[in-house]
């Protein structure tokens, strides 16, 4: 058996990490700093709303009942049973410095196999089958399985707070890709740090890795040379790579090609020990390694976290600063013009015919212009046959109008928004057979088919003409506080609607400017 190693101080611990452990977990945590802003609202709005606490005490309650039922179906490792690996357990605690109680297991299964389970909020437990504790499986082997899960669990804790930060980004998967590299290292660090309680002797290591892979009777027919050669296939293969990409743990092979370099690199004479067992071992056992060019420090340093805090600092800033200056005013720009855009002049209504309710149906985009610059621009359109002075420059749009089950006409209708108001024309042509009524009957049911839908008393309703062309003025308040000013006029078969919704608090001065200044020209 090797000597018993003193417990590991944090300086001796941190030269076992693995190599590729500081620069994995600086990854790890500037993807998980990145997510910490979600991270952090999920639990306060999950806390809030109680949905965290539960979904912690389901965990926690499923993590008893679990280890229930291995109390139940399974031994117990204890100075009654099993006294020889209860021992072994408490010993390699001790030795690697991890205080936390952890269990260890034994369950029946033919597999040569040990696994770890961490139970939410409770504790840890190391599970083996029965095989491993069959005649052929050395102490140093057993320590060695053990331990790595040891070693694991302390070079997690060892990482703090940044390492749990990590670990609370695993379950929303967005950066699985860089974080589980950094699982992947704390598995070599653990492997490392095992092979190191056990004196560096890699001979019993190796053997449990062999056992693991093929059990424990066949373990010892395993040629280590064999293994680098199957690993040299593997190594710096794409379908391997994606093979463990969505895992957390190394492939098995490089697992073993590491610790026989580790040792050969930190315990050179156990490693001569292991090589003249192993005649023909090849001189190129590094370049296999995950890390070939890295060296392993005989004096560590914690993982570095202000080169990630800082990166995703700048990162989470200046996405922060985007957000705010660039796409929330696009945001508000789009919607501001959308909403001018697609602001109705009439509502929807559902009339008989001659009626039009042109603005509302076809919703043209609506120029929209700042207050400082709204000054009166005369308008005239040659096939409307009407002039104005709109505020600025409208938009037109058109589409068609179904009057009956086989009438349509066009509608047209030019509009523009600014300054808290809506100014719209609108015309359209009746054939001459909707058109038999008398005016006053028409303009009549354009204003009860605008008005169905507002169920709102008339502020204004009078008969009126423009140069004899007989007309209807009114106006109500709608239900968003808006007011609604109509003119309408029927010359011949042709109705021209000319309307401002003018907002509530806006100055109506220019409402009246504008409908004041609609003419209908000759033909």
């Amino acid at each position: 058996m090797a000597e018993p190693l003193q417990a590991l101080d944090n300086d001796v611990f941190y030269s076992l990490k693995h190599p590729l452990q500081p620069r994995r977990f600086a990854l790890a945590l500037f993807f998980s700093l990145i997510l910490f802003p979600l991270i952090a609202v999920l639990l306060v709005a999950g806390t809030v709303f109680v949905i965290v606490p539960f979904v912690a005490f389901l965990l926690w309650l499923g993590g008893r009942v679990m280890f229930a039922s291995f109390m139940g179906n399974s031994i117990l490792v204890s100075e009654l049973n099993y006294p020889r690996v209860h021992n072994l357990g408490q010993d390699l605690r001790t030795r690697i410095g991890y205080a936390k109680p952890v269990d260890i297991f034994v369950y029946e299964q033919g597999d040569f196999n040990t696994f770890l389970l961490k139970f939410f909020f409770y504790r840890r437990a190391v599970f083996l089958n029965s095989e491993l504790l069959e005649a052929g499986v050395t102490d140093d082997e057993l320590r060695w399985l053990i331990g790595r899960f040891v070693g694991y669990l302390r070079a997690r804790r060892q990482a703090g707070f940044w390492g749990w930060t990590i670990r609370a980004a695993h379950p929303l998967l967005l950066f699985n890709f860089f974080l589980l590299p950094y699982e992947r290292a704390l598995v070599y660090t653990g492997d490392r740090i095992a092979l190191a309680v056990i004196n560096g002797d890699i001979s019993s290591a190796a053997s449990a890795m062999q056992k693991l892979l093929v059990g424990r009777q066949l373990g010892y027919s395993v040629n280590p040379n064999g293994l680098l050669d199957q690993h040299r296939k593997v190594k710096g293969s794409l379908f391997a790579f994606l093979a463990r990409a969505a895992t957390a743990f190394p492939h098995t092979t490089a697992r073993y090609v590491d610790l026989i370099e580790f040792a050969k690199e930190r315990f050179p004479e156990q490693f001569q020990r292991f090589e003249a067992q192993n005649p023909g071992l090849p001189d190129d056992i590094r370049p296999l390694t995950a890390l070939p060019g890295a060296t392993t420090p005989m004096h560590g340093k914690r993982d570095p976290v202000w080169a990630s805090l800082t990166g995703a600092a700048i990162v989470v800033g200046l996405f922060a600063v985007l957000t705010a200056f660039v796409v929330v005013p696009q945001y508000r720009s789009a919607l501001s013009r959308g909403s001018a855009q697609t602001a109705p002049v009439l509502d929807d209504t559902k009339t008989s015919s001659p009626t039009a309710v042109p603005a509302a149906e076809a919703q043209p985009a609506a120029a929209h212009i700042s207050p400082a610059v709204l000054e009166a621009q005369p308008y005239a359109s040659s096939e409307g046959h009407f002039s104005v002075a709109f505020p600025g420059s409208p938009t037109y749009g058109s589409r068609p109008l179904k009057l009956s089950e086989t009438e349509s006409a066009t509608l047209h209708q030019f509009q523009f928004s600014g300054d808290g108001l809506v100014y719209a024309v609108v015309y359209n042509d009746f054939p001459a057979n909707l058109v038999g009524g008398s005016p006053t009957e028409i303009l009549t049911t354009v204003r009860d088919a605008t008005l169905e839908s507002h169920n709102t008393p008339l502020l204004i309703d009078q008969v009126i003409d423009l140069n004899g062309v007989p007309g209807r003025a009114y106006a109500f308040t709608k239900k968003d506080g808006s007011t609604f000013v109509a003119r309408v006029f029927l010359k011949g078969g042709r109705l021209y609607q000319v309307v401002v919704i003018v907002n509530a608090g806006s100055s109506p001065t220019q409402a009246d400017k504008f409908l004041n200044s609609f003419q209908i020209l000759g033909d």
